[in-house]
């Protein structure tokens, strides 16, 4: 709100970052809790939750192939099902569903949309969860990511563009106990709570490189169009990154870069056969802002 004071930083305790397997009552295991889960902040667009968001399934991917234990969550599929509620509940309820699957770094992704919601769910979840360390990614935090670490003590830090990359590094340095200030693609929180932005990460410059989609950690199609009543299930396809305009209503173009680059065409082939073969899946949807813009690849 207009004029709400700055919140301060109080410096919180830093144990190195542990994933534990637990003895239940009888001596059974429990399967160990994430090293990092991310979730995507939760809206109302009918159109958004009728799939899965390709950069969660691509994170996830990439993780995984990092050798990394990751969970993903999209809550806006959640809110949809009805196992969140729309009302002045939903940020303590979704925090309240994230902090139970106990995750060492909880990562939230968002639209310039989906912000306020994103914030308030991280002061929940750092009131039910103290020691979990918050990130925020996504274009909606373009251009603010030192705002953000300023005024909402809640954050740990922002992850600034591509993910696939900076992720894994940040999770491997926190895991073994150290404070990666300064990494590309980074503004992190110093101990003394100051904000330090690490230089920009150069984009991926071969996007055949990128991990498969983590399907599996979402929910399936069917899922989803059992939700949206739609007769075909669309499955997003990460067909290629950035726009090279620079709309004043808009923070895609500067999140790339102003830079576009399509998913090579081979890929992308591969990528579309396979919502074939998905049970469910029956249209793809090309997540691209410029798909057409080179006609010969299109």
């Amino acid at each position: 709100p207009a004029g709400q004071a700055r919140l301060a930083f109080v410096p919180r305790p830093r144990p190195p970052l542990r994933c534990f397997w637990e003895a239940g009552p009888r001596a059974e295991w429990r399967m160990p809790s994430p090293e990092i889960l991310i979730a995507s902040a939760p809206h109302a667009d009918t159109f958004g939750y009728s799939m899965p968001p390709p950069g969660l399934l691509r994170l996830g991917g990439a993780l995984r192939a990092a050798g990394r234990r990751v969970e993903l969550c999209d809550l806006a599929h959640e809110l949809a099902a009805g196992r969140l509620p729309g009302d002045e509940r939903l940020a303590a309820a979704a925090a309240q569903q994230l902090v139970a699957r106990r995750p060492a770094v909880l990562g939230l992704s968002v639209m310039g949309a989906t912000l306020p919601i994103a914030l308030a769910i991280a002061d929940e979840v750092r009131r039910q969860a103290p020691a979990v360390r918050l990130l925020l990614g996504g274009p909606g935090t373009t251009g603010i990511d030192v705002p953000l670490l300023e005024r909402f003590a809640a954050l740990d830090g922002i992850v600034r563009g591509e993910g696939e990359q900076t992720l894994p590094e940040l999770l491997a340095a926190w895991l073994a106990g150290r404070e990666p200030l300064g990494l590309p693609g980074t503004t992190l929180r110093d101990g003394a709570g100051r904000a330090v932005r690490g230089p920009d990460r150069r984009p991926i410059e071969d996007l055949s490189t990128l991990a498969p989609y983590a399907f599996d950690l979402l929910p399936s199609i069917a899922e989803y169009k059992a939700i949206t009543g739609a007769a075909d299930g669309l499955v997003p396809i990460d067909s290629g990154r950035g726009c090279v305009y620079d709309c004043s209503f808009c923070t895609i173009g500067r999140f790339w870069g102003r830079r576009s680059r399509p998913l090579p065409v081979e890929r992308l082939v591969d990528e579309i056969a396979a919502v074939a073969a998905m049970a469910g899946g029956r249209s793809a949807y090309l997540c691209h802002d410029l798909f057409g813009a080179d006609r010969r690849h299109a």
